[in-house]
């Protein structure tokens, strides 16, 4: 019988909770030096908090979409601005 002072160690599906844990750490800090380019290290998100850590990735997130509708954006003006020249 489980109780409060007595928590889990292993997921549903066995594994070690600490493992999925780190691992969890490790893929967002993965994606910040990703998504940062090389700007934001794994080495300096080391010892940021988990709170920190995921406003970071979630801000960084927010950029990259707002990066990605700027280039959709252009594009299509382009497309636009092509079809418009192609008549004459």
């Amino acid at each position: 019988m489980m109780s409060f002072f007595d928590p889990p160690m292993t997921t549903d599906s066995g594994r070690p909770y600490k493992a999925v844990r780190y691992d969890e750490i490790l893929e967002e800090q993965v994606a910040i030096s990703y998504i940062s380019k090389g700007g934001i290290s794994l080495m300096d998100t080391d010892g940021v908090s988990q709170y920190d850590r995921k406003i970071i990735l979630q801000s960084l997130l927010k950029i990259k979409e707002q990066e990605n509708e700027n280039i959709k954006k252009v594009a299509d003006s382009n497309k636009n601005i092509r079809r418009s020249t192609s008549r004459f």
